[in-house]
């Protein structure tokens, strides 16, 4: 995997990073658990865990014992880092990561999930241990906004339908983000760059408005350059220099004016100052689904998506005891209708055979796309066979037309050759 890759930039973010947690008499070894986050798979999650054991044990001697154990802490089973412990009056969080129990940490989100679910719409979020800790860790990677040069991205990898919208729905509104989600990028260019840049001036102009500005990879058509362009400027320096031009500048540095004379730092610019504001208020998530057919095209011509940003690739399913305590909420939903007389007897074999049914029917889903997988690389390969030869059939005839032509050449040649040799012998007789 293209993001597994460290440089010491990730160690600098790591340690600026440190900063926002509340670390009054705790290790630092329970924040260990965010380079996790962008593991796919708890097989590879075990194996960083082995890995930075072993590099305790031989470097830092009794290191493990003093933490109380013989492996390192496991952050997915522990308690949680969140900005949401703590909020000002007019309920915005004030930036600092604090320690939570899981259970406390439950009852945060439930309380926000019934909080937006009546004054916004219905997420149809069921907190289980796995909407958890993704919950959790976007939390994280949202409250901790690192100290770089340019506008802090998330980038949410998973399959379709795990939840990641509605995370991020909900976390930004307990944070007090508005979302913004621009049109399909690519098929109208101009009204994206036009969204786009009403979100950059909401958070670096007059409103000050904390925003999101939410990307999902069924809005982008194609590699959708221009718009990552834009993008990978942002992320390096918080520039929006692309989207302003002329008058609309002037305008945007009316609007700040004021607050500039007020807030600027010693030798700072307006310009800086107006970047310094975009830089503070304006986030990027992107949500991908890696098996996307544009995935690899956009990670691989926008590195900074994973030099840059924070990566968190944990949406990937979910656990049989969690799939049973989705469907029996469900079950419940249907079978007993609010209140109203049950018309099925329900009990925990229902809820088995439901998730017997959904993990089959998945698995079917799965063995039908890779059989089909499999039949397209070998029709590929014999319509790459009936091409070659079509090329050879091509070749041969050319071959065939030239010899030809050569033939009729030399046969005229010939048949010259006689006519002088006839009429020399008239000639002499």
């Amino acid at each position: 995997y293209a993001h597994y890759v460290f440089n010491p930039r990730d160690i600098s973010d790591w340690m600026q990073q440190l900063l926002k947690y509340d670390l009054k008499g705790r290790d630092v070894t329970t924040m260990l658990g965010a380079w996790g986050d962008r593991l796919v798979g708890p097989k590879h999650r075990a194996k960083l865990d082995m890995i930075l054991r072993e590099a305790a044990e031989d470097r830092l001697g009794g290191f493990l014992s003093s933490v109380g154990g013989d492996r390192l802490p496991d952050s997915r089973d522990g308690p949680k880092w969140s900005t949401l412990v703590d909020k000002t009056v007019e309920g915005k969080v004030q930036g600092t990561l604090r320690e939570v129990s899981k259970v406390d940490y439950r009852k945060i989100l439930s309380t926000g999930l019934a909080t937006y679910e009546r004054d916004v719409r219905p997420l149809g979020i069921t907190l289980v241990d796995e909407v958890v800790d993704n919950l959790a860790c976007l939390d994280r990677a949202l409250g901790s906004r690192g100290g770089g040069s340019g506008c802090a991205c998330v980038l949410m990898v998973g399959r379709s339908g795990c939840g990641r919208r509605s995370s991020i729905s909900l976390v930004a509104h307990l944070m007090g983000y508005e979302i913004v989600a621009p049109t399909a990028i690519g098929v109208n260019s101009r009204a994206c760059m036009k969204e786009l840049k009403a979100a950059i001036v909401k958070a670096s102009g007059a409103e000050r408005k904390k925003i999101v500005v939410f990307v999902e990879d069924h809005q982008l058509s194609g590699a959708a350059e221009e718009f990552f362009g834009v993008l990978n400027a942002l992320i390096a320096s918080g520039e929006s220099s692309e989207l302003f031009q002329g008058e609309e500048r002037e305008i945007l540095y009316a609007q700040v004016k004021e607050d500039y004379q007020q807030e600027m730092q010693p030798g700072e610019s307006i310009q800086e100052y107006l970047l310094r504001r975009t830089r503070e208020n304006l986030m990027l998530v992107l949500s991908l689904d890696p098996t996307h057919p544009h995935f690899h095209d956009i990670t691989s011509m926008n590195p900074g998506l994973f030099t840059r940003s924070t990566v968190l690739w944990i949406w990937a399913g979910w656990g049989r005891k969690s799939s049973l305590i989705v469907t029996s909420k469900a079950l419940k939903s249907i079978v007993g209708g609010g209140g109203e007389a049950e018309r099925l007897p329900y009990h925990k074999d229902l809820c088995e055979f439901t998730v017997e049914i959904h993990e089959s029917t998945r698995s079917s889903q799965r063995e039908h796309y890779e059989r089909i997988g499999r039949e397209r690389e070998r029709l590929k390969k014999g319509l790459d066979k009936l091409k070659d030869m079509h090329e050879k059939v091509d070749d041969l005839a050319r071959e065939a037309r030239a010899k030809e032509e050569e033939l009729s050449v030399k046969e005229r040649m010939a048949n010259d050759s006689l006519k002088g040799i006839e009429n020399g012998l008239e000639e002499s007789a």
